[in-house]
């Protein structure tokens, strides 16, 4: 079995390397089956989270989606707080600008900044309050903060 901070290694070499987008994918291919292959599991979230990142630009969006979902899955059966609430923000952010649905943008925000609070990621929960504030401005959704 091939040390997980050698896989993290190459992932990281690997894409210091890549000349274009294209190469990006192919690389997160090759470097998903390797953790696949040793059984590294957040490797494989890491992996597609970055991957659906990648689709997003390439305004494949359905491709996208379909790694932040997989990605939290993993994420889920594993207990990682932060890359659950990670994906939840990719999906919220997917909702919100792509389906524009704003009720599950929110529902999904919502769940990220509960996962970024108990874990206390100050980073994660910024994240979370600046999503939370994008929606509000777009939608009636505004909640009342005693603010005159």
């Amino acid at each position: 079995m091939i040390d997980n901070k050698l896989l993290k290694a190459n992932a990281i070499i690997s894409l210091l390397k890549a000349n274009s987008v294209g190469d990006d994918i192919e690389i997160y291919n090759n470097n998903y089956y390797q953790a696949e292959n040793n059984g590294y599991k957040e490797g494989m979230a890491w992996t597609l989270a970055n991957k659906g990142q990648i689709h997003i630009k390439l305004s494949e969006y359905h491709k996208g989606f379909e790694c932040f979902t997989r990605s939290l899955t993993i994420c889920e059966e594993h207990d990682d707080k932060i890359g659950m609430g990670l994906n939840l923000n990719s999906l919220a952010w997917m909702y919100q600008y792509v389906n524009r649905n704003l009720d599950k943008a929110l529902t999904y925000t919502n769940r990220s900044l509960e996962l970024f609070k108990e874990t206390k990621d100050k980073l994660g929960m910024s994240l979370s309050y600046r999503s939370l504030a994008e929606i509000f401005i777009v939608s009636d959704k505004f909640p009342e903060t005693g603010i005159s």
